[in-house]
């Protein structure tokens, strides 16, 4: 697990799923530009808000952003003291994502993760509620996360694959997507150093 420095930002995956559709993709471009490092496992930090003198410990979740860049208009912390994560740099190649057209329809239900190292499946692991998806058959892929008996993300090599068209758990695949399948094939292994 490489070293996380102090002065470094955090943006929490949870700062990131409270912002709307448009402000997600300002931060995905902004990620995508500096090479930021997602991060692929929980961990915790010692952090501190910008306008603040208080450090807490936050856990720092899959989906969350680390820089040496100051994010856009986002909440995100401060690092104050160093700590351990596991991460993958973004941007080092072009996003591989695509949604498959078809015909709209609801499915109320809870999305289930089949891969449990997979960053992207992990970020719609439990999410309950209703989903809009694409009614089209999966292509030859992998499969990674499930809603009931149908498959609604895949990936083939570092493409990743969804019918998820609306809601919050698209919102989700396509931010993951985007960063996951632009960065670098396993953990980084370098200090944030952007």
């Amino acid at each position: 697990m490489p070293r996380v420095d102090e002065g470094s930002y955090v943006v929490e995956v949870s700062s990131v799923f409270s912002l709307d559709r448009e402000h997600v993709g300002v931060l995905v471009r902004w990620a995508l530009s500096t090479g930021v490092f997602l991060v692929v496992e929980p961990t915790i930090a010692f952090v501190r808000a910008p306008s603040s003198h208080r450090v807490l410990p936050l856990a720092i979740g899959v989906g969350s952003l680390i820089s040496r860049s100051e994010p856009p208009p986002v909440r995100y912390y401060v690092v104050e003291r160093p700590f351990w994560a596991s991460y993958w740099r973004v941007g080092l190649r072009k996003p591989s994502f695509r949604v498959l057209d078809g015909a709209k329809v609801a499915l109320e239900g809870t999305i289930v993760s089949l891969d449990f190292r997979d960053p992207v499946a992990l970020v719609v692991n439990g999410l309950p509620g209703v989903h809009v998806v694409n009614k089209v058959a999966m292509p030859n892929c992998t499969p990674l996360a499930r809603l009931k008996d149908v498959v609604v993300l895949c990936r083939s090599g570092i493409e990743y694959i969804t019918n998820l068209v609306e809601g919050e758990a698209a919102k989700r695949v396509e931010y993951m997507a985007v960063l996951a399948s632009s960065a670098s094939p396993g953990p980084a292994t370098a200090d944030v150093d952007n």
